[in-house]
């Protein structure tokens, strides 16, 4: 099961439909896996703008993942912009 919330991550992309991206991160926003935000964090740029949105919302779910979104942002590795 861990590994399935991960693998989800891969799907993620401009190809992919707002439907399914929508989908894959509420699936992933369920989990409570600790790997589940610097992995969503790696595919950053892949996401769209309104993907942005929603995947600061799933990371802000979690006191961990909400850490690493700062981390993020104070790195630049994530526009505040965003």
């Amino acid at each position: 099961m861990r590994r399935r919330s991960i693998r989800l991550l891969d799907l993620l992309g401009f190809r992919a439909g707002p439907t399914l991206v929508t989908g894959i991160l509420d699936a992933v926003g369920q989990s409570s896996l600790p790997e589940v935000a610097p992995a969503l964090i790696a595919r950053w740029e892949k996401l769209t703008p309104g993907a942005r949105s929603q995947a600061i919302e799933v990371l802000m779910r979690r006191p961990a993942w909400t850490g690493n979104l700062l981390d993020a942002l104070e790195k630049n590795t994530i526009n505040p912009g965003d």
